[in-house]
């Protein structure tokens, strides 16, 4: 099993490094294989460990000042090492590279196609986009607009039929039935005569008609 580290900046970036025991120290003590000149780094800072047997590559932490940096997380306890890992101590960073392992990695996941993904999104997406329309058609149905339109027009019409009904009754003009004469004809109010009684009859329809046109206008007026 061969293991790199692989610098990742300053003037040696893209340099590999191998790391040719199984147990390498970096710190800059006399000691470590590798000795960097940093006050950032201390004496024995940290250490790869190689176990052929066990095919793992673990880096350990040796209780350094400044801590070991494992992608972005610093070493709280030994971690093992994959390829493409990145390791920080102190301004030094650097990538894992491991090869002739004796384990395969673990294939990634396939990614999922778009048949077994995007057809319940686009479902719901056609769903989503057919809802505000059905929701305009429920809303158009109980606007108040809409239903102060009707009621409007309804009360036109009503108004109307109850002023023809006054106004035939007082002698207002009114279409007449015989088309060879004038298109209205006017009913006039009988001249005040001697004393004598009008037919129930005539009386009781005109009183009728009057009282349910004004008791309709009466109604209109009161609701508006």
């Amino acid at each position: 099993m061969q293991v790199k580290l692989k610098v990742l900046a300053g003037k040696n970036s893209g340099r590999e490094l191998p790391v040719p025991v199984k147990r390498f120290l970096i710190g800059r003590g006399d000691d470590c294989h590798m000795r960097p000149k940093s006050e950032a780094i201390s004496r024995n800072h940290c250490a790869i460990l190689i176990n052929e047997d066990d095919d793992e590559v673990v880096i350990r932490d040796l209780n350094s000042r400044n801590g070991t940096y494992l992608n972005g997380e610093r070493l709280a306890a030994d971690q093992s090492l994959e390829s493409g890992d990145h390791l920080q101590i102190g301004r030094l960073e650097f990538e894992i590279i491991i090869k002739d392992r004796k384990r395969v990695p673990e294939p990634v996941a396939a990614p999922v196609t778009r048949d077994e993904s995007s057809a319940s999104l686009e479902f719901d997406i056609n769903e989503w986009l057919h809802e505000p329309v059905e929701n305009a058609k429920a809303q158009k149905k109980s606007d108040p607009e809409t239903r102060q339109f009707k009621l409007d027009e309804t009360d036109r019409i009503a108004l109307e039929a109850a002023k023809r009904t006054l106004d035939s009754v007082d002698g207002v003009e009114i279409p007449g039935p015989d088309s060879s004469e004038s298109n209205t004809k006017k009913l006039e109010r009988p001249k005040k005569q001697s004393p004598g009684k009008l037919p129930e009859s005539t009386k009781a329809a005109a009183a009728s008609s009057r009282d349910a046109a004004a008791d309709m206008l009466k109604k209109f007026f009161n609701n508006r």
